[in-house]
């Protein structure tokens, strides 16, 4: 399944979930758009589980430019995040929620904060996840954690670049 060139006015350029569980694997987000959160998928108080999906090219004007999710728990395995693009979480961004990434290549992303993943009062579990080349005007060129719970094992940084905070 692909979802291409397709726009928001608001959230959930590609798809909008609302308190719900879905199970996305084999799934394509490419060069979609929102106005604020979400430019390839936005999830709120949802229960997605991602496996084998690519984000590309998509863009948000606030919030996760590739994924948003807040107030849920999502699992991501063997998801890839490439030039995307938002104001916070270029690539990704967690807000309030509990994450669990496995094999997540976050790749040339940008945004003014958390270049590749933001992660908001929240947890993240990064397990063999790789942060490349990734950009923010302001704080964490790959990644972001604001008053968040991290553990990370297997990840990797490499060319990721800030104006002010962590690169």
């Amino acid at each position: 399944v692909t979802f291409n060139r397709n726009s928001a006015g608001v959230s959930g350029g590609g798809i909008a979930d609302d308190r719900s569980h879905q199970t996305l694997e084999n799934v394509s987000f490419l060069n979609n758009v929102a106005a604020e959160n979400g430019g390839g998928m936005y999830t709120y108080e949802g229960y997605p589980t991602l496996s084998s999906v690519v984000f590309s090219e998509n863009t948000s004007n606030f919030e996760g430019g590739g994924f948003y999710t807040a107030i849920g728990d999502a699992i991501l395995e063997n998801v890839n995040f490439s030039q995307n693009s938002g104001n916070t979480g270029g690539g990704m961004i967690n807000k309030k929620g509990d994450i669990s990434l496995t094999q997540v290549l976050f790749e040339g992303n940008t945004a003014f904060s958390g270049g590749g993943l933001h992660s908001y009062l929240g947890s993240a579990s990064l397990v063999d996840v790789t942060f490349l080349g990734n950009d923010s005007l302001h704080s964490g060129g790959g990644l972001y954690t604001y008053q968040s719970y991290s553990d990370l094992q297997q990840v990797s940084f490499t060319n990721n670049t800030s104006q002010s905070l962590g690169g």
